[in-house]
């Protein structure tokens, strides 16, 4: 069944994040398909379970242990991997924010506005109905470059 993509909450007090990149998951050359009533014809990636799609920032109510923190009111950043297979469809105007701040390379480092946690960000469809909410995997990322491009 097809999955709502939402803002997760990654904490029972976490009330909001941002994305700051979209991964790109590399699957081949033909795991893409073309929607052309999408905006400018954006790709959808095929996307399947353990993978890799956005790094978030997440607001400084995330409960974390103190000793990942440089300091109180740090806004860590984590790394969300997806459970769900089929093509992960952003809604245009997630897209379009990305695109708003500054960079029309949406797998670049751009922050979108901050978003309320369960806020629908896209959809991963598997050409069956929605059923419900996606399952994710989130992990802390210090901003280091990595394998993520």
């Amino acid at each position: 069944m097809s999955k709502r993509v939402t803002i997760p909450q990654l904490s029972p007090t976490h009330t909001s994040a941002r994305i700051i990149k979209l991964l790109q998951p590399h699957h081949g050359a033909d795991s893409t398909a073309k929607d052309a009533a999408s905006l400018n014809s954006v790709k959808y990636p095929l996307v399947q379970s353990y993978d890799c799609i956005m790094i978030l920032e997440c607001s400084a109510d995330l409960i974390a242990d103190p000793a990942d923190r440089d300091y109180v009111d740090q806004q860590l950043h984590m790394i969300v991997e997806t459970c769900d297979e089929g093509l992960l469809k952003l809604n245009n105007d997630v897209l379009s924010k990305m695109e708003q701040s500054g960079n029309s390379d949406i797998s670049k480092e751009t922050k979108t506005e901050w978003m309320p946690i369960g806020t629908q960000i896209g959809v991963i469809d598997d050409d069956e109905e929605i059923d419900g909410d996606w399952i994710w995997q989130a992990y802390f990322h210090d901003g280091s470059e990595s394998k993520y491009p």
